[in-house]
């Protein structure tokens, strides 16, 4: 893809994200079907199925992503499009599960910029766009981001990189960098 239509096209999707925001604020927000929803017919799109029958009241926008095996991006959509439509409304904001301190366990202040340094080389001046959308799609910060959710974020930022061989390059880079981590 041209840089031009790559800057666009991650253009395009921080202006949906801000809009998609509006009306979920966190993927700790809870949706339910509105009791007095729209007097009119809608048809349901299967992805919205999908979301309506776990929008219980009960489970955030993170637990309907986990549920269904979605990245927390598709899953906001899929419910801002709902919300839009009046067929869910919001009801609340769960509080984030706190874990004891000593089992949740954070990567350390090399991380982020490593992983971005290796994303630059392959991706130039889009590597903190895509880095930070990825935090953003794990519902996570850069300043208390688990360490168990590392192997899987570094294989999301792989999945960006559309060339197989840069891929691979990145994926040993970043397996070079973990592996010293841990010694």
């Amino acid at each position: 893809m041209p840089t031009e239509q790559l800057v666009q096209s991650w253009t395009n999707r921080e202006k949906e994200w801000r809009k998609i925001r509006e009306a979920i604020p966190s993927a700790q927000a809870v949706f339910r079907i509105p009791l007095d929803g729209s007097p009119e017919d809608k048809s349901i799109k299967a992805a919205e199925w999908k979301v309506i029958a776990l929008c219980d009241g009960t489970r955030s926008v993170a637990d309907i992503a986990r549920a269904l095996g979605w990245h927390i991006f598709e899953t906001c959509k899929v419910v801002h499009q709902m919300v839009a439509n009046g067929l869910l409304e919001k009801v609340s904001e769960k509080a984030p599960v706190e874990e004891a301190p000593e089992t949740k366990r954070t990567v350390n202040g090399n991380f982020f910029p490593a992983i971005e340094n290796e994303l630059r080389k392959i991706m130039g001046p889009m590597a903190p766009i895509i880095l930070e959308d990825k935090i953003a799609e794990f519902g996570e910060s850069r300043s208390a981001f688990p360490e168990e959710l590392v192997l899987s974020f570094v294989q999301a930022i792989g999945e960006e990189i559309s060339q197989t061989t840069k891929r691979a390059f990145f994926t040993k880079a970043m397996t070079d960098f973990l592996a010293q981590m841990q010694h």
